[in-house]
């Protein structure tokens, strides 16, 4: 099915309680130039899923495929899954696994020593690093300008032939962000194993889920257009009430407004 560009279907879950009420805006969006429509679970605040789940527990699945094409696809699924998954490379080009920020600075932090010697020890280093070094040390307390300039300008080749010789930096997994570009359980994420090729990651661990990603998508849109309730006559306290479209919305907070007048 092509959308048109705009909110369709357009369900706002809603809820007076106590002296406030809440709403949380779930619908699928199509801007112009996408190929594909999105899901989109909001509020007032944007997408405070959080905030959205403590008073419509029962929106978890549409919450799930925010930002999910129709087909249930999640955002970029194989390259943003693979991304917060792929950890790095060592020096031999070879996959590794950091599974803290603290174990990504340390290693960073080593390559970056080993760099370092390495680069002294060769001669062109070697001539940069004795020439920075004599400079600084001839120079009087407030070097001219042109002394500074020549400063700036070795240690910038210093630093630019330092980083030539690392290959990469080491990115941390994050199994908290994998577990969500794949719609899984953090536990699921956690226990796929390192050192898998991006080929090897999605063929065993994206592929697998598109067609639970299909039909969860599929069950959430036939959820949101059987969805067509009006404002009710009489809102009850604490009851949820899903309101098909943004008239319905607006009725709903005229009513809320002269049941509930802003406090002067």
């Amino acid at each position: 099915m092509t959308r048109k560009e705009g909110k369709d279907p357009h369900v706002f879950a809603v809820k007076m309680k106590g002296k406030g009420w809440f709403y949380a805006e779930v619908c699928l969006h199509k801007l112009k130039g996408n190929k594909e429509a999105y899901f989109s679970v909001t509020n007032g605040n944007g997408c405070a899923h959080e905030a959205i789940l403590r008073q419509f527990p029962e929106l978890k699945p549409l919450v799930d495929l925010h930002l999910s094409d129709e087909p249930g696809y999640p955002l970029h699924c194989k390259e943003n899954a693979f991304f917060y998954y792929a950890e790095g490379v060592d020096d031999q080009g070879k996959r590794v696994y950091h599974a803290s920020e603290e174990a990504k600075e340390q290693e960073q932090a080593r390559r970056e020593n080993e760099a370092w010697v390495n680069f002294c020890n060769n001669r062109e280093g070697g001539r940069l690093v004795k020439e920075l070094w004599d400079i600084w040390a001839s120079v009087p307390a407030y070097p001219k300008k042109k002394y500074k300039s020549r400063i700036f300008q070795v240690a910038q080749e210093c630093k630019q032939a330092i980083k030539s010789t690392i290959t990469e930096l080491v990115v941390p997994r994050n199994n908290q962000h994998l577990a969500s570009h794949l719609r899984i359980s953090l536990a699921e994420a956690e226990a796929i194993p390192p050192n898998l090729t991006k080929r090897e990651f999605i063929d065993r661990y994206v592929a697998p889920h598109v067609e639970r990603w299909k039909r969860e998508a599929q069950e959430a849109i036939a959820w949101m257009e059987s969805k067509d309730d009006a404002v009710p006559d009489k809102i009850e306290s604490g009851k949820v009430y899903y309101l098909k479209g943004e008239d319905n919305f607006r009725k709903w907070e005229d009513k809320v407004r002269e049941l509930r007048p802003p406090v002067r």
